[in-house]
């Protein structure tokens, strides 16, 4: 199964995490698979879509 709706990107500002890391998210089934990866640890997580129905943004 290949993941045709996915984003991986440096964090922004706009985004719930520390700055300098990596965020990813997928979206599976109507689902999002997200989280983040710092040099010394990484967190994941299932969240709903945004309102335009991707998980997130560009």
């Amino acid at each position: 199964m290949g993941l045709v709706d996915h984003v991986v990107r440096p964090a922004r500002s706009d985004d719930i995490t520390e700055g300098g890391v990596l965020v990813f998210a997928a979206r599976v089934e109507g689902a999002c698979v997200l989280g983040y990866v710092l040099p010394s640890r990484a967190a994941a997580g299932v969240a709903g879509t945004l309102p335009d129905g991707t998980c997130l943004s560009v």
